[in-house]
């Protein structure tokens, strides 16, 4: 783990960042048929794929809709979590690289946490 925080921008991509309590990283969990849904309190939207099943494709905003499955995600041991129509977990874009200092490192989906 880095330390750092999802953060939501209105209309921009999901980053990490130094934590700060704001309300662009306060993430809300709602039921999705035993399964979850993350929306973001600052901007409403929630975490989806875009509709992508691609490895190392951006994780979104969207507008959230019960019906896509993009958008739910399943939390496995250890904190991952898994998106289920992709199958694929969240992570970062630049994890190997990343020196875990900075911000700015782009959320994404991975076959596995450490993108190896």
């Amino acid at each position: 783990m880095t330390g750092l925080c999802a953060q939501a921008d209105p209309g921009g991509a999901l980053t990490q960042r130094a934590c700060d309590r704001s309300v662009g990283q306060t993430w809300i969990l709602l039921p999705a048929g035993g399964n979850m849904r993350i929306r973001n309190a600052g901007t409403g939207r929630c975490l989806g794929t875009g509709g992508s099943t691609t490895d190392g494709a951006p994780v979104v905003q969207e507008d959230c809709a019960n019906g896509s499955k993009d958008q739910v995600w399943t939390l496995c041991d250890g904190g991952l979590l898994v998106n289920t129509a992709s199958n694929l977990v969240l992570g970062l874009k630049h994890w190997p690289k990343a020196d875990h200092s900075g911000s700015g490192d782009q959320l994404t989906k991975s076959q596995n946490y450490y993108d190896s």
